[in-house]
């Protein structure tokens, strides 16, 4: 009885570090070697690729066209020679492709103007920085200046404001049409495709006569719903972030290590109590 006492604690014991153990590694799969040096390899060439992005944006803001272009040149050299596999979706890296041809458009042409050469920089400034940073991306600090201008467009829609909402509602697409292709690389394509067909619907029931407002404000809410998802869902991701190999592999040992110690301890501190709360009885010689 003891025995049997003893190996079920003891066995309890292994099964609960077992438990632990083994929950880790479900949260940090490995990977396999060859892919992971060799999205490693891809993420260096897209820093360098996020550091000329920026530095696209400091020239074409500071007035500096030419050497904005200069840089978008070399984005776009690069980018053929990145494997995308493991990194994006296909949606995301068409969205990535779509982004560079466009301004390309835009800086080859003469009627572009200064403005709006900035804002395919910020396009691309923003889709880079995607690309190199899951879990933050710069882009998810549009959030703030995007519900407000949903907040106002649902104000004007109530008070039947038509210039008021017709405003609102150019400025709220022109924000969410510079962030679009970054959400594309960081979210689900089909939140996208979702967002598109409000902005759609929207869009055509304000060229409607007369405006319906009740159908605007119901599809308002629907877009804030949408952009709830959109924004939030980074801090859902990063709030259960697996545990990953970081660069302190000691502390993270010392810890596992103190856990199985404490496990064991545990399992010994049973075993001992058990013994005293059980009289020996001799055996019959």
């Amino acid at each position: 009885m003891l025995l049997n006492r003893r190996f079920r604690a003891l066995s309890a014991g292994f099964v609960l570090v077992t438990l632990i153990l083994g929950g880790c590694g479900e949260v940090n799969t490995p990977t396999d070697p060859q892919a992971q040096e060799g999205n490693s390899r891809e993420m260096v060439k897209l820093e360098r690729i996020n550091q000329w992005a920026n530095e696209m944006y400091q020239q074409t803001a500071s007035g500096n066209v030419v050497g904005g272009k200069e840089k978008l040149d070399d984005i776009s050299e690069q980018l053929t020679k990145i494997q995308f596999s493991g990194i994006t979706s296909l949606e995301g890296m068409n969205a990535l492709f779509d982004t560079i041809e466009q301004a390309k458009r835009k800086f080859n042409s003469v009627q572009t103007s200064p403005e709006e050469a900035l804002q395919e920089a910020v396009k691309i400034r923003l889709i880079a920085d995607a690309m190199t940073h899951q879990y933050s991306p710069m882009w998810l600090e549009f959030d703030k200046a995007i519900r407000s201008e949903l907040r106002r467009m649902e104000l004007a829609a109530s008070r039947q404001q038509d210039q008021e909402l017709s405003g609102t509602f150019q400025r709220l697409e022109d924000r969410y049409e510079t962030i679009r292709a970054s959400i594309m690389v960081s979210r689900n394509p089909e939140i996208v495709e979702k967002l598109d067909s409000l902005f759609v619907f929207i869009k055509h029931q304000m060229q409607s006569t007369p405006i319906p407002y009740t159908e605007i404000r119901s599809a308002a809410k629907e877009l804030d719903n949408a952009l709830r998802e959109v924004f939030y869902s980074a801090d859902e991701r990063t709030a259960y972030l697996p545990i990953v190999e970081g660069k302190d592999p000691i502390i993270w040992s010392a810890a596992m290590g103190a856990i199985i110690l404490t496990v064991l301890g545990f399992v010994a501190w049973k075993m001992f109590h058990s013994d005293k709360r059980f009289a020996r009885v001799p055996r019959d010689r």
